[in-house]
């Protein structure tokens, strides 16, 4: 048997994994409300599942939500910091 083998990460962990990532994302949010619809919406694709299923540490997370509400929301969250800080005087996110 060949040791250099690599062996994938189970179903299981996979998902613990990208749930508990998930999870402490959303616990750094401050607006309850937009945590709730984060929770409730989000999707996470790609290239860290894939690192799992090779046997690698994911190097990021491909975030989507299933409405562009909350993804509209998420990005007027981060954006808002920006005007909070004095970094810019106006910015604004659309809905295409």
């Amino acid at each position: 048997m060949n040791n250099d083998v690599k062996r994938g990460f189970k179903k299981k962990t996979i998902h613990e994994t990208i749930f508990f990532k998930m999870h402490d994302w959303i616990k750094t949010i401050t607006d309850k409300e937009l945590a709730l619809s984060m929770q409730r919406d989000l999707i996470v694709t790609g290239g860290s599942i894939t690192s799992m299923l090779l046997g690698e540490l994911p190097n990021d997370y491909d975030v989507y939500f299933r409405n562009p509400q909350t993804a509209k929301a998420v990005a007027d969250y981060y954006l808002s910091a920006y005007i909070k800080n004095d970094m810019v005087s106006k910015i604004e996110s659309t809905i295409v």
